[in-house]
């Protein structure tokens, strides 16, 4: 024999409420999408020379793994690793790279900025 289970009125409504919030258009699941944010940064050389960066927000969980895969056995976060990955997955025009900083101004000021925009970005 089968009992019939009976659902509250109360359990019953809470799954109303979660169905509609599952149904809701995608904007306003997450009002401000991260991945894909950019900015741009413009740096100004010895010379007088503007160069325009474009920082890109890779989402999250990249911007963590990022971090993490920086760090080293005692914590601190080892600068040479984590400025590489910034290179790779942030700073998207001009693309850069260790070559590229041999020739142009602006390594520390650029990598700065990028540092700062990551950390902006991931805090929201």
């Amino acid at each position: 024999m089968t009992e019939k289970k009976t659902v509250s009125k109360e359990a019953k409504e809470t799954t109303e409420v979660a169905q509609a919030r599952q149904n809701r258009p995608e904007v306003t699941k997450m009002p401000m999408k991260r991945v894909g944010t950019t900015e741009d940064y413009t740096y100004k050389d010895s010379d007088g020379n503007e160069t325009n960066y474009t920082f890109y927000f890779p989402g999250l969980a990249k911007a963590e793994g990022i971090i993490d895969s920086s760090r080293m056995g005692n914590g601190a976060i080892a600068t040479r690793s984590y400025n590489q990955q910034l290179m790779d997955q942030v700073v998207v025009e001009p693309k850069t790279n260790w070559e590229y900083w041999e020739e142009h101004e602006g390594y520390s000021d650029v990598m700065d900025a990028a540092d700062s925009f990551l950390g902006k970005i991931r805090a929201k």
